[in-house]
């Protein structure tokens, strides 16, 4: 799949979850980001800091598993194999066969990933809503990134969900099928 070296850390509902040598480092750099971003502001303590560094880290990089998490439920919905998931530091990788389900398919299995990350984003935004201070700015940042993930996931060009679309959508209309694609990844975040 092209992402390097990969460790399983779990398995849910029979699906091996996997993350890879790069999300180590991105998600400690996304925690250290974070907390400098807060002390820096003198609007927290440092133990304060650390703690809704961890927790945004942590919801963050947990929507990118509800992405991935969609993907696979969908694929597993229309019978499809799921070989695993493996969150690296630009989102994720679901490993299906799609295809195997035609362009309806492979339509439906990439739309659900980015739809979830908007629907998180959605959460995010209504939960800062209720918040105040520093936790409500987060909750709206994790609210404002979802968004932007979730269009860039749509972006009709590969690795991206997008892409997929687009396979699908041509695929439907041309009746082509879609060459080359028998296991693949859906990738983003």
């Amino acid at each position: 799949m092209g992402i390097g070296h990969r460790w399983k850390i779990a398995t849910i509902r029979g699906i091996p979850l996997y993350v890879g040598t790069s999300w180590i480092g991105i998600a400690v750099l996304f925690v250290f980001i974070q907390y400098t971003s807060l002390t820096d502001s003198g609007r927290t303590t440092s133990g304060e800091a650390l703690l809704l560094s961890v927790v945004v880290t942590i919801l963050f990089f947990g929507s990118v598993l509800l992405h991935e998490a969609a993907h696979a439920a969908m694929a597993r919905g229309l019978d499809l194999p799921v070989l695993g998931i493996t969150l690296v530091f630009w989102g994720g990788a679901t490993e299906t066969k799609a295809a195997a389900r035609g362009a309806k398919g492979e339509f439906l299995v990439a739309l659900v990933g980015p739809a979830t990350t908007l629907a998180v984003g959605g959460v995010f935004w209504i939960a800062a809503g209720y918040a105040h201070g520093v936790t409500a700015e987060l909750l709206t940042w994790l609210a404002e990134i979802s968004a932007v993930f979730a269009a860039i996931n749509t972006i009709p060009g590969f690795p991206l969900d997008g892409g997929r679309i687009l396979l699908a959508t041509v695929w439907a209309i041309t009746g082509a099928g879609a060459p080359g694609c028998a296991w693949r990844a859906t990738w983003g975040s």
